[in-house]
C-alpha cells in the first residue's frame, strides 16, 4: 500500500467525474487513507481553491472522506512551449507560474510528511525520498 495518495484534477466537470472515480476506488479498497488533491492548470489561485473546495465537499457529502488541498497548479503558457522543444518545464522555466506551483506543493507534503514521520513513523516516506532527491539535483543545478 502507498503511503501517500495524490489525487490530480483540473477546473474541468470531466476531470471531476474522474477523480471522483478514483476517489470512488480508493475508498472502497481503503476508506481510512488519507487522499491529497492537487489542482492543475487553474487559471489562478482562485480557481483552484473554488475545484477543491467543489471536489472536497462531494467527497465529504458520497463517501464521507476527506481531502487534503495541498496546491494548485496554475495554466502557464511556458508548459506547452516546453513540451513543444522536448524539455522539461521546470528546466526551461524554473521560476515560472507552474513551477512555483509545484515547489509550494511539493514543500507542504514534505512538511507534512516529515511532522507524521517525527511523530513515531520510523521509515521515511517516499515522498519525502523524492523531494530530498529533487532538491539536491535543483541545488547541483543551480551552482
Amino acid at each position: 500500500a502507498s503511503q501517500e495518495v495524490l489525487l490530480v484534477t483540473t477546473p474541468e466537470p470531466t476531470s471531476y467525474v474522474d477523480a471522483y472515480q478514483m476517489l470512488k476506488n480508493i475508498h472502497f479498497y481503503s476508506p481510512t487513507q488519507p487522499v491529497h488533491l492537487i489542482v492543475n492548470m487553474a487559471a489562478n489561485q482562485s480557481e483552484g481553491e473554488q475545484t477543491a473546495s467543489f471536489m472536497n465537499e462531494m467527497a465529504n457529502r458520497f463517501l464521507q472522506h476527506s481531502l487534503n488541498h495541498i496546491g494548485t497548479v496554475v495554466r502557464d503558457p511556458d508548459v506547452p512551449a516546453s513540451i513543444r522543444l522536448q524539455r522539461p518545464f521546470l528546466e526551461e522555466s524554473p521560476h515560472g507560474p507552474a513551477a512555483r506551483g509545484i515547489q509550494q506543493l511539493s514543500t507542504r507534503l514534505l512538511n507534512q510528511t516529515s511532522n507524521r514521520e517525527e511523530g513515531g513513523q520510523p521509515e521515511k516516506s517516499l515522498w519525502s525520498k523524492v523531494i530530498q532527491f529533487v532538491r539536491k539535483g535543483a541545488v547541483a543545478h543551480a551552482g
